[in-house]
């Protein structure tokens, strides 16, 4: 199997996981050998791949030490492949790495990129997605100063393009996407898109 393939197996999987109890989880024992035989082709994997594998191990609920060697070279080959990266593998990405609890460098470099030159971009579901899985990863680790500005001015884009989408959004959304910038301090942010949510809503 190449890298396409080996995305779209976790993908399958994922969705198969997604679909049964949550509790129903693919024994770490199982998952060992096809993270070995996935991680052989991390350095070819092409942007939709990427985002299904790492999608599919969050999914079937690979441990953080398991994942974290895959969820490294991902990383490295995202940033690598950055300029292909599109807002929905992005915001996927942002959601695997942190639901899995890899805070990578690499990987958060290249989902502010793809902030950086597309927040204009992305939808409702991949702004509310990307923005409280990006805070998550902020909150993960103490980051060193200057890729953690780097951080927060991606979490800065992502509120002003969330702005002409707040009267389509879910109560449910509103409060985790207005939430995720109170809960780093950033309250002013958060109380921004608060303001705009309730003009929206008028």
């Amino acid at each position: 199997m190449d890298a396409m393939h080996h995305g779209n197996l976790w993908n399958k999987l994922g969705r198969h996981v997604r679909q049964q109890h949550a509790s129903r989880k693919l024994p770490p024992a199982r998952a060992e050998p096809l993270l070995a035989a996935t991680l052989a082709h991390a350095p070819n994997c092409g942007a939709q791949p990427i985002a299904n594998i790492a999608g599919g191990v969050a999914h079937v609920g690979v441990p953080t030490s398991a994942a974290k060697p895959l969820f490294e070279a991902l990383a490295a080959r995202a940033k690598a492949i950055s300029a292909k990266l599109e807002p929905r593998h992005a915001a996927n990405l942002a959601w695997a790495y942190a639901s899995v609890g890899v805070a990578s460098s690499p990987m958060v470099d290249a989902i502010s990129m793809v902030i950086r030159r597309r927040a204009a971009e992305f939808n409702a579901q991949e702004l509310v997605m990307a923005t409280a899985a990006l805070g998550r990863l902020h909150a993960a680790k103490r980051w060193k100063r200057r890729r953690r500005r780097r951080i927060e001015r991606a979490l800065k884009r992502l509120a002003r393009a969330a702005r002409p989408w707040l009267g389509e959004l879910r109560l449910l959304d509103l409060d985790e996407l207005c939430g995720a910038y109170a809960r780093l301090g950033l309250a002013g942010w958060g109380a921004r898109l608060t303001a705009a949510a309730a003009a929206a809503g008028a």
